[in-house]
């Protein structure tokens, strides 16, 4: 199953060192991706956590750009999810923000990821052709600034004031069209960009296994067969002397 669209899950901005929204429960089996923003010459890149005590894989190392900071985040909601908040927070900051979405059919590799960071009106970054029902999303902050414009090849989601004198867009692109080189406008301030190919889970270890030999060696392989929109388990059978094994 394709990584589905992503959609707004919860929304916080507040002209303080950390910001926290207000209590949602997320969709069972669902990736969340964290957008985490902060201005102020003195802010250091935002941290999150949320009331649950979630783990949150940071995506990056995070960026300081002047006047705005930033750092992606992502964690997986089991099948039983609960009522939580989401706490952003930036030492020295004097704007936090966290724009939080949810995508469904998601894995945990966020190896195709890039970002940029300049004091001007444009930037722009290189990733890897996306795979085979991947979904590619384009993170933008500004410090200050109005509406822009999103990266050719991509539908904008959101773009808003998360807190004052941060301005921030969220656009996406589907794997069968999203561009691999991205560029991102804006109005000549400090900004920052993320661009993450978000895959679909990674193959099951369970099942029948066999062998193939490639790269130069044997290999072992879980046999699954796609039938009707999704990856089935199936049995492995080999033919000898007219009979099956």
């Amino acid at each position: 199953m394709a990584v589905g669209a992503p959609t707004t899950v919860a929304d916080a901005g507040a002209d303080a060192t950390s910001a926290t929204t207000v209590s949602f429960t997320p969709t069972a089996n669902i990736l969340l991706v964290a957008f985490c923003v902060a201005r102020g010459g003195s802010a250091v890149i935002p941290s999150i956590s949320d009331s649950q005590g979630g783990t949150w894989e940071p995506i990056g190392t995070g960026i300081d750009q002047g006047f705005v900071t930033a750092r992606l985040f992502a964690r997986q909601i089991g099948a039983s999810p609960s009522a939580m908040t989401v706490t952003v927070s930036s030492t020295g900051a004097t704007q936090t923000g966290v724009m939080i979405q949810g995508l469904s059919g998601a894995g945990n590799s966020f190896t195709n990821f890039q970002s940029v960071s300049s004091l001007g009106t444009s930037r722009s970054v290189t990733i890897a052709p996306a795979s085979t029902g991947s979904m590619v999303l384009g993170f933008q902050v500004i410090n200050s600034g109005s509406a822009q414009p999103a990266p050719t090849g991509l539908t904008e989601t959101r773009d808003t004031t998360i807190a004052t004198n941060v301005r921030c867009q969220l656009a996406y692109d589907d794997y069968l069209t999203a561009p691999t080189s991205i560029t991102w406008t804006s109005n000549n301030a400090d900004a920052i960009a993320f661009a993450l190919e978000v895959k679909e889970p990674a193959a099951s270890s369970t099942g029948s296994v066999t062998k193939v030999w490639t790269g130069g060696a044997w290999k072992t392989c879980v046999v699954k067969v796609y039938i009707g929109g999704t990856w089935v388990t199936k049995t492995l059978k080999s033919r000898k002397g007219g009979v099956w094994y």
